[in-house]
């Protein structure tokens, strides 16, 4: 018997078609066939250090004696096929009755660090079997430690002038630093962000301009996903010291007795332009 599927609707005639037109139903699909059962059996190393060599291993057991198994089986974990084990590289159990899948991934790259579900699915073979997929089992990826050193172009600067940060995510394990996100921050807020990897592993925020005040700024690294864990830098401490301003006082030199005049001064900040604040305060005589 072979595994056929069918798209089943079912249509009225009616008698009297002066009445009653003709009516057909939504398709329903019918599958004809049978499903193997398939058991993912083992996965070692479980738990893998990152970027690792992994083995995985399925039985697919046939459900009909008079039908062998062809299909080929995928190794699932995300949403993505970790491998393809072909029928032909399936190895016959002892005793008949089913095939066991091994798949051999060099590395953990299509994984993710941490814990995640893996499942075997049969593909659909030409004879009676249907694609079916196994319960899961899980496997727990470990990351490699990563440090992030964040630096400042100043630690010191007056009001106006501006900064330039920028974080450094470096590892001593050998694989590739894969891509990432470097995000400053200030307290809680953010400062600006960037992108890491083996061949750019510096992150930058130039030209940023603080207000007055002392600052305590730090570097948070994401993590890559599959191979490095997330580090956060020590804090930089920063300080904004106050700009100055050029006062200059213009009135009459000489006054009568008794008469009135006018004092004039004119305030000039050190520092002006976008993102600078405007002078604010009195003049006191």
């Amino acid at each position: 018997m072979l595994f056929r599927s069918y798209n089943i609707v079912a249509k009225f005639n009616a008698t009297d078609f002066n009445q009653f037109s003709v009516s057909t139903s939504m398709a329903q699909a019918l599958t004809i066939g049978v499903s193997p059962t398939v058991t993912l059996s083992s996965i070692s190393p479980n738990p893998v250090q990152a970027a690792d060599s992994v083995t995985f291993s399925a039985i697919v057991l046939q459900t009909d004696p008079m039908e062998p198994l062809s299909g080929s089986l995928d190794f699932i974990a995300n949403g993505v096929s970790l491998g393809n084990v072909p029928f032909a590289n399936a190895k016959p159990l002892p005793g008949g009755g089913g095939l066991q899948y091994t798949l051999l991934t060099s590395n953990t790259n299509k994984l993710n660090l941490g814990t995640q579900s893996v499942t075997a699915r049969y593909n659909q073979d030409g004879g009676s079997y249907a694609t079916t997929t196994s319960s899961g089992q899980n496997i727990t990826v470990l990351g490699y430690n990563s440090t992030t050193t964040a630096s400042a172009s100043a630690l010191t600067v007056p009001y106006g002038t501006a900064v330039n940060l920028s974080a450094t995510v470096s590892h001593v394990a050998t694989p590739a630093l894969g891509n990432g996100t470097v995000t400053f921050f200030k307290g809680s807020s953010v400062l600006g962000t960037g992108t890491v990897n083996e061949a750019n592993p510096t992150a930058t925020v130039p030209n940023l301009i603080l207000s007055g005040g002392t600052y305590l700024i730090d570097a948070a690294f994401s993590g890559d996903g599959t191979t490095y864990n997330p580090s956060t830098s020590n804090p930089v401490n920063i300080q904004v010291t106050p700009a100055n301003a050029t006062a200059v006082l213009a009135a009459s030199t000489v006054v009568s007795l008794g008469s009135s005049t006018t004092f004039t001064t004119t305030l000039t900040p050190s520092v002006s332009g976008a993102g600078i604040a405007g002078l604010s305060g009195r003049v006191v005589y």
